[in-house]
């Protein structure tokens, strides 16, 4: 058995064969589970990981990229960087890291095959009016994306689920009813009121259902009650390990909750949790963001995640999408799309002529990419790829490059030890750490 030479927080994602799980939650599987060992994202390859709680005083570096990204662990946790004049890469200390210093990332991955998750039984009736309840006996995409819904713009109460629809979105609405129905064999109310619709669906057996599920909204705090329960995306949802599910689930979530602004979809939140799952739902998927924190007019801070660029927004329909023809329309799928914005490939010099020798048609536009920059535009990167496959440049395209913005003291009464059973880099939160 490696030890890892660091350790991390409870909230850092990794992603597993049995889904995107926090490190807390991995060690609680590890501690109570008879096959301890999950198989995780490496760097390079997928590797057999165990995770292991330490109790006491710690100081943390929280690590936050140019584009909102985060990572905390302790000073000498391992961390991979790249040289932004050279483009080779290194290993460093996150206690030695500083703004500017440039990290790749790893995107567009799954490890392992989507999973069934069995859902709750449900509870017996006890009302005459709900004898004809039914649940999904597994988590599905469409019941993903009634979830999705439901936590952007959605609401539980002691006589069943409420979700909110903008007038204007009809085929919306429709999606909604015809959802509910299929799932549980229930027709929903519709109220039209000034603005939207409200669609309710009436049965005691369901809230208990849902309860038990997970998929209501948390409580910020112990005897909350009323208004401001937090979204949150549901243990059983995570564990499905689907891209289809979280892309389900994502896409009820933005047609809810997001916007459009100059063809890009763009999504606000209060809850940090909900931001960093996210961002790593969308990264799995292959689409890259910005995350940008603000302050609410009540003075609370505010989550605007946004992907990235026009190619990323094109990339996003395709992928995920809105349910409804009002926001799926406004993406931009035309026009300057593919560009070079927060989005470039680092190599080393000598790999870079080795993919465009002299004489190469492209070999003008990397020069002057490299010249400027030091790194080269993604869709520049990809097409000398297309020319000429060489598994350098597949294991570079494989990454994403952030750039530090800061790195700041945390504490912490608990971390994480990632145990791998190989001597291999592993992947937390998108960083490659080992």
């Amino acid at each position: 058995m490696i030890v890892s030479r660091g350790a991390l927080a409870g909230a850092t994602l990794v992603s597993t064969e049995i889904g995107l799980l926090h490190l807390h939650q991995l060690a609680a599987i590890s501690a109570v589970s008879g096959h301890p060992e999950v198989c995780a994202q490496g760097a390079s390859r997928n590797v057999p990981l165990r995770c292991l709680r330490t109790v006491g005083s710690h100081d943390l570096r929280r690590v936050v990229t140019d584009s909102g990204f985060c990572l905390t662990g302790r000073a000498h946790q391992q961390i991979a960087v790249v040289d932004a004049v050279s483009g080779t890469r290194r290993w460093t200390r996150i206690g030695d890291l500083a703004p500017g210093v440039v990290v790749p990332m790893r995107f567009g991955e799954f490890v392992g095959a989507p999973r069934q998750v069995p859902m709750p039984v449900l509870g017996q009736a006890y009302y005459t009016g709900d004898w004809a309840v039914r649940v999904p006996e597994t988590f599905t995409t469409e019941l993903a994306e009634l979830v999705g819904y439901f936590m952007g713009d959605g609401s539980l109460h002691s006589k069943g689920l409420r979700f909110c629809v903008a007038a204007e979105d009809t085929d919306v609405l429709r999606l909604i009813e015809s959802s509910v129905f299929r799932l549980f064999g229930i027709t929903p109310k519709v109220r039209s009121l000034p603005g939207y619709h409200e669609v309710s669906v009436h049965s005691t057996r369901l809230v208990a259902w849902w309860s038990a599920a997970g998929l209501g909204k948390k409580s910020p705090r112990a005897g909350h009650s009323g208004k401001g329960w937090t979204p949150h995306v549901p243990a059983v949802l995570r564990e499905t390990n689907s891209p289809a599910v979280y892309a389900a689930f994502l896409r009820g979530l933005f047609e809810a909750d997001g916007t459009v602004n100059e063809g890009v979809p763009s999504l606000s939140t209060s809850s940090a949790p909900l931001a960093a799952s996210v961002r790593s739902m969308l990264t799995g998927l292959g689409l890259l963001t910005t995350t940008r924190e603000t302050t609410s007019g009540l003075g609370g801070r505010v989550f605007q995640i946004r992907v990235r660029n026009l190619d990323y927004a094109m990339r996003y329909r395709s992928a995920v999408g809105f349910m409804g023809r009002r926001k799926s329309e406004k993406v931009r799928t035309d026009g300057p799309a593919r560009s070079g914005r927060r989005d470039r490939i680092f190599l080393p010099r000598q790999r870079w002529n080795d993919v465009a020798p002299r004489g190469h048609p492209r070999r003008a536009a990397l020069l002057q990419s490299l010249r400027k920059h030091g790194s080269v535009p993604r869709q520049l990167a990809e097409s000398l790829g297309n020319g000429c496959p060489d598994p350098r440049l597949e294991r570079a395209l494989g990454d994403f490059y952030e750039t530090v913005r800061a790195v700041v003291h945390e504490s912490a009464d608990a971390v994480y030890h990632l145990c791998p059973s190989v001597d291999s880099p592993l992947t937390a939160s998108g960083f490659v750490v080992r």
